[in-house]
């Protein structure tokens, strides 16, 4: 073992056993890999040792020993110790503290800020929104669901609690309370009648959920005859040459929606990709272009909207670690691209919004297609123009430019995906394709996903594009073709002019 990696372990177990913490909290504390953590000091068991392993071998075996002792300790399951954590200056309630003992195991550790603790007790509440402890607890995929259930015992939430958390009646007076409760319930009501507007929706996905595979003849038979709201189809030749304004392309890509990422991967650490998360990332976009102008804007989504079906991906063969099954995929899909859209529409000034969507994908494929094409049907409260496609490939005009919208492959035909970037082989294919579609733009762009990453190329005839994916890195991801932060790109046409831009996250 190197010195370096003896020293680092060294400093490590020492905090452990200064702080009284476990091996595994004081790895989560320092954002270390646990798994990696306990590989390397258990081989020191076994392994030839140097003078430096020995001395780091007996700060393990003290550490080890001591957490056996601490676990002999407690003899029962779920005593548990909770405080609050209050401002140094203000004296408010910042946050929730608990440890959460078991019997032969380790203390779950954790804290809640306020806002967390707020929402928990706001949805899980009969007087809030009255959820369930499994729909509460996706907010925090870091605490299993029978751990999440230990939390609230610790805490003393009920059903029967109030919908307001114990800092809540310090800040606030009996009067705003009351007001604050009356909008949960106003909010309550509107959310089951948007849950009411989509009730065939669900029949549909329960019923198709029902099956392994999909019929898809008969998935779109059935989508094209329960779809009982009408929605608009977007022209698509629109040419906006004589306006003042730019138009604005959004181009959302792989949003991989219902798809599991471990907060401390064996690689690097990745957030959880729950709603939360989604809905944050969304409103990057929105407060990217708050009070701009534009004459239209174009929110293009090139597939792979959601991360799959049955835990697979619609060709088949791969298995996915998704967080939500079926139906909660498609409700949690409709219930964000509804928020995204509400916020957007009322915080950027426009003429014309239109959203497209591509028909197939590799991850999506029809059961992605008909979310979208129920998307559209609500979008309609908002007076979004919807054209969903039913091909692997189609186009949209504006002005003098012709942009080709993609995933990269699809769900039935195109098993080897198109490059990051254009090489001669993919710009003949596309050469191709424009002489038999007949295209005659005096500019025309290939925009694809697929492979989460930006890349802008030229060849002679056209741009070729990949964007950007939400959803950024899985785990899979990282060990196989490295960490890409989740980005959206964006376009934005000026007649003869476009300028490119990309809205980039954190991790």
């Amino acid at each position: 073992m190197k010195l370096k990696t003896i020293s680092f372990y060294t400093d490590l177990v020492n905090k452990a056993i200064k702080n009284n913490n476990t091996l595994k909290r004081q790895c989560e504390i320092e954002g270390v890999n646990i798994n990696t953590a306990y590989k390397t000091l258990s081989s020191l068991r076994t392994a030839y040792k140097t003078n430096e392993e020995e001395e780091l071998l007996k700060l393990y075996e003290t550490l080890t020993n001591k957490e056996s002792k601490n676990i002999k300790e407690i003899e029962t399951d779920d005593k548990a110790t909770v405080s609050e954590i209050r401002d140094d200056s203000t004296n408010e309630i910042i946050a929730y503290k608990f440890e959460i003992y078991r019997k032969n195991r380790e203390s779950i550790v954790g804290t809640f800020t306020a806002d967390e603790m707020q929402s928990i007790y706001a949805m899980y509440s009969y007087y809030g929104e009255g959820l369930t402890q499994r729909q509460v607890s996706r907010l925090f995929p870091e605490y299993s669901l029978v751990d999440f259930r230990r939390i609230l015992r610790a805490f003393n939430i009920t059903k029967s609690c109030s919908c307001f958390a114990p800092h809540m009646y310090e800040k606030y007076t009996e009067k705003q309370l009351k007001e604050m409760h009356l909008r949960i319930k106003e909010n309550n009501f509107l959310k089951k009648a948007e849950k009411d507007e989509i009730k065939d929706l669900k029949a549909i996905i329960a019923n198709l959920a029902k099956n392994k595979s999909i019929d898809y003849d008969k998935f779109r038979e059935i989508v094209e005859s329960s779809t009982k709201t009408e929605y608009k189809e977007l022209p698509v030749e629109l040419d906006n040459q004589d306006n003042n304004y730019p138009d604005l392309i959004i181009w959302l890509s792989d949003l991989h929606i219902g798809a599991y990422n471990a907060k401390y991967s064996s690689f690097i650490q990745l957030p959880s990709y729950d709603i939360k998360e989604i809905k944050y990332r969304l409103s990057r976009i929105v407060s990217s272009f708050a009070g701009q102008s534009y004459h239209s804007i174009y929110i293009v989504n090139l597939g792979d909207a959601v991360d799959g079906y049955n835990k697979e991906t619609t060709r088949g063969g791969h298995e996915l670690p998704e967080i939500l099954d079926n139906k909660e995929i498609s409700e949690a899909f409709i219930e964000c691209m509804m928020e995204f859209f509400a916020t957007l529409t009322s915080k950027v000034n426009y003429d014309k919004i239109n959203y497209l969507s591509i028909g197939e994908a590799n991850h999506d494929g029809d059961f992605g297609w008909l979310n979208q094409k129920l998307l559209a049907s609500y979008l309609t409260k908002y007076d979004v123009n919807s054209y969903i496609s039913n091909k692997p490939i189609d186009n949209f005009i504006i002005g003098k430019h012709c942009w080709l919208f993609m995933h990269g492959k699809d769900n039935l035909n195109q098993s080897r995906q198109f490059p990051l970037t254009l090489n001669p082989n993919t710009e003949l294919w596309f050469n191709n394709y424009i002489a038999e579609k007949g295209i005659k733009s005096e500019r025309i762009y290939v925009v694809k996903g697929d492979l989460h990453n930006y890349a802008y190329t030229t060849g002679k005839q056209f741009d070729y594009i990949s964007v950007g994916s939400m959803y950024g890195s899985s785990n899979y991801i990282v060990a196989n073709f490295g960490h890409t932060k989740w980005s959206i790109n964006y376009t934005v046409v000026k007649q003869d002019d476009i300028l490119m831009g990309t809205i980039k996250g954190n991790v």
